[in-house]
């Protein structure tokens, strides 16, 4: 049985919620755990969307289940996971909305199993276990020290039948706000999809898709051997087949706002990371056409240029690196590396443009 204790070795510096995919589960001891293999009923594809808008993220999934044995009930668990400092508590946000299905019929969940451990500086651990719990109220009851570990746990389950010799969808969406990161102004969920190891065999089939907004853009996205293509100006995807996660395998995708940290930023607008350094390809595959035009600006900006269009007035001047240059602009001072990034950036707009017309 797999504990979902297992998924902390991944969050444990990070105060954060985290969710996985449906997981066949099974109560143990007392406690909830996820199966090690199931027997009969295997995933036959996920296709999993993620949403990104300014103030929150919405993640629709869907898995389609075969079982090969006979007519079959299964607990089927979505596990939600706190990791982080007492102190770092109000950083952190729960989801707002969730939603589930079983083949298109809206299906009822209980929360079950609940957990809260605390781990005090002296090293003194308290633990609350209740079937549904109010972690805010049990908090104020311990009143745990800022620097106190907690490690919080839930699991919303549902029963589900699954037919002998048929296949079954079952269906989660939920909405959330990003966690905030400890730079700047950073912002990122992470979802587990190793949660859907157990099922029998190979997962035969994935495919996850990222929809950005104009109002919210990929900053960075860390993912295991996956290539990441574009599906449309905003909308970029990933997938694999008949493979086997291992079980603490994730997806995180930080986003940007319009004015906030851009992929081409080096830390709180301190500097500009492309002035004469190629840009890579991998990042010219994930840009807008606004994008594009922001990135291209920026190594003008980088040797001290001034802008009219209004803008691009307002977005360099939220930027500490434009401000502080005290230079003035001059076409000869691009050297060969920024031209050609230059060059890269405008068939790129103009590629996007065509393909893409607004």
């Amino acid at each position: 049985m797999i504990k979902l204790a297992t998924f902390f070795t991944i969050i444990i510096f990070s105060p954060m919620f985290v969710y996985a995919n449906d997981s066949p589960v099974t109560f143990f001891s007392g406690s909830v755990s996820i199966l090690e293999k199931e027997e009969s009923i295997s995933m036959e594809s996920e296709e999993v969307h993620f949403y990104l808008y300014k103030d929150y993220y919405i993640v629709d999934g869907r898995f389609n289940f075969y079982n090969s044995g006979n007519n079959k009930e299964l607990m089927v668990g979505f596990p939600r996971a706190f990791a982080g400092y007492y102190g770092d508590i109000d950083q952190i946000s729960d989801f707002t909305s969730y939603e589930a299905w079983v083949n298109n019929i809206s299906s009822t969940f209980a929360i079950n199993n609940s957990s809260i451990s605390c781990k005090t500086p002296d090293d003194k651990i308290i633990r609350v276990e209740k079937n549904d719990i109010n972690v805010k109220a049990e908090l104020a009851e311990l009143k745990p020290d800022p620097s106190s570990f907690i490690e919080i746990k839930q699991w919303l389950i549902r029963k589900i039948v699954f037919p002998s010799k048929s296949n079954t969808e079952t269906r989660i969406r939920y909405k959330a706000k990003y966690e905030q990161g400890r730079v700047c102004t950073d912002k990122y969920f992470v979802y587990i999809y190793g949660s859907g190891r157990p099922w029998k065999g190979n997962i035969k089939k994935a495919k996850f898709i990222v929809h950005q907004t104009p109002e919210c853009w990929i900053n960075f996205m860390q993912i295991n051997d996956a290539e990441l293509k574009r599906e449309d100006e905003y909308t970029f995807y990933f997938e694999w087949e008949n493979f086997e996660p291992g079980p603490d395998e994730i997806i995180t995708l930080y986003a940007t706002e319009y004015f906030f940290d851009q992929p081409w930023d080096d830390g709180c607008h301190a500097s500009f990371k492309y002035k004469d350094k190629e840009i890579p390809e991998n990042l010219l595959n994930i840009l807008s056409i606004k994008q594009a035009g922001y990135l291209r600006n920026s190594i003008f900006a980088a040797y001290g240029k001034r802008f009219n269009k209004p803008e691009y007035v307002k977005y360099f001047n939220e930027l500490n690196w434009y401000n502080d240059l005290k230079e003035k602009y001059g076409d000869d001072k691009l050297t060969d590396t920024d031209k050609r990034n230059v060059s890269r950036l405008l068939k790129l707009e103009e590629e996007l443009k065509k393909k893409y017309p607004h």
